[in-house]
């Protein structure tokens, strides 16, 4: 997953989870430290939660990638729901509740 595809899904997720809630003023994290915190400790070897989840949904978004790339070599068509695929692993990668205390 690229950095900057992970700072516009918390970001989208923080936005939404805020909207409607004029006056709480809760400060909104920064998702790119977020991000940088994540892949700081992404390195280390950890066997906790959040890391397997992280590491699982990596290994599958890589999947994702290399299906996607593979078709695309071979010049067969990618379905929408091939390309959707990476995307989703994202957005369930961001609200598995391991990673959620990160930016929720």
């Amino acid at each position: 997953m690229t950095d900057v595809n992970s700072r516009h899904k918390i970001r989208c997720f923080i936005n939404e989870l805020n909207s409607g809630l004029t006056g709480f003023d809760d400060e909104p994290k920064d998702a790119k430290a977020i991000v940088a915190q994540l892949k700081e400790s992404e390195g280390q070897v950890n066997f906790g939660e959040p890391w397997i989840t992280i590491r699982q949904h990596k290994h599958f978004y890589q999947q994702s990638i290399r299906k996607i790339c593979e078709k695309r070599v071979d010049e067969k068509p990618i379905s929408p729901d091939e390309k959707q695929a990476r995307i989703n692993l994202i957005d369930r990668l961001l609200r598995d509740p391991a990673l959620v205390r990160y930016w929720g």
